[in-house]
């Protein structure tokens, strides 16, 4: 009780440093008429009320949950538009279960201004004529020459955007192509009116804060996050959600970057005799994650509780929750026998 009382006193010493913060909870695939991610869920009330506790107001995001490339781009676009409806100081926090990651990740890159940051180019006007041209680049059957005094896109830098371009495959790809363009498009002029009725408002260096995944299906070239954008990027996901890689087209985890980290979850009392305390992919919403989630990594590493203080981004690692408890984490950056010794004596109960 001591230690919790502890943890809670930090959390509000910390909140009075911060601006005022949003956080913006995105359900995943077919969670529009779920319960948990709403004002009566229980997963949404613990994290209601821990926002609260840093004063922090919980805002819930909805889209239409259907599992499909054009149906995340558009929910993107719509979850772009809440985020600039906000006061440029605001601090935006982005919890996103399952696609609703994914939908987090697209909406990064349609807030990158890659007009003058990625491309460094200026005799455009708009970035759909950008797009456009990547496109007659990529097409296996472009049949117009680009003017040689216009620069090329670099395909490195759009390479986010290859998935969706039109090939030989045929409609439904120029289809997604089509969705994904004028979402770009409408999300520029969105900026530019937005910016004609604030002239003063200038955009931090990272729009969002923080983005925490959970169960996220992961796919480093379509739905790579923009971290340019976001500042931090805590993924948790577990060995026994077996819908997260939905049949091996999605991977579990991202690829290694200074300020992102993916963590292996086990909880006390979930999973099967195959996994013991390994959450399912719908356990990975639980209440208690809930309750501890927004305190990860800084608070808790900031009063070196739960061995929080050995945390590092860029240094995946696995965390461990149960109920009344400290979270407690550990780094897998020595894959051996003794770290794995270490670890079963600091959680006994977890399956690694």
């Amino acid at each position: 009780m001591k230690l919790y009382i502890k943890i809670l006193l930090t959390v509000v010493v910390f909140s009075y440093q911060k601006t005022d913060a949003v956080v913006i909870l995105v359900h995943g695939s077919f969670a529009t008429l779920s319960t948990w991610c709403k004002p009566k869920g229980l997963f949404y009330q613990e994290l209601e009320k821990q926002a609260a506790l840093i004063h922090q107001n919980l805002i819930p995001f909805s889209w239409s949950g259907i599992p499909k490339d054009s149906e995340i781009v558009q929910g993107a676009e719509a979850l772009v538009r809440t985020i600039l409806s906000y006061p440029a100081d605001e601090e935006i926090i982005l919890i996103g279960h399952s696609h609703g990651g994914n939908v987090i990740n697209f909406a990064s890159h349609l807030l990158h201004d890659c007009l003058t940051e990625m491309l460094h180019v200026t005799s455009h006007n708009t970035i759909s004529s950008i797009i456009m041209q990547t496109y007659h680049s990529f097409s296996l059957d472009n049949q117009i020459t680009l003017p040689t005094n216009e620069p090329k896109p670099s395909s490195q830098n759009m390479s986010f955007l290859q998935d969706y371009l039109p090939t030989t495959k045929g409609k439904k790809s120029k289809t997604l192509f089509k969705t994904v363009m004028n979402a770009i498009n409408r999300v520029e002029h969105y900026k530019l009116q937005h910016k004609e009725m604030n002239p003063n408002k200038k955009m931090k260096q990272y729009i969002i804060e923080k983005v925490y995944t959970l169960g996220t299906p992961v796919h480093a070239k379509k739905y790579p996050p923009q971290m340019k954008v976001i500042k931090t990027f805590v993924h948790l996901y577990s060995v026994a959600d077996f819908i997260q890689p939905v049949f091996g087209l999605y991977k579990r985890t991202y690829p290694m970057h200074e300020r992102m980290v993916n963590l292996s979850v086990s909880m006390h009392g979930k999973g099967n005799f195959l996994f013991p305390h390994k959450p399912k992919h719908d356990e990975l919403h639980d209440p208690l994650i809930a309750q501890w989630i927004l305190a990860i990594p800084e608070t808790l590493q900031a009063q070196k509780l739960g061995n929080f203080e050995n945390f590092f981004y860029e240094q995946n690692g696995y965390i461990h929750f149960e109920q009344g408890k400290t979270p407690l984490y550990n780094d897998i950056k020595n894959n051996d026998t003794q770290s794995k010794k270490s670890l079963r004596t600091l959680i006994p109960q977890a399956l690694f």
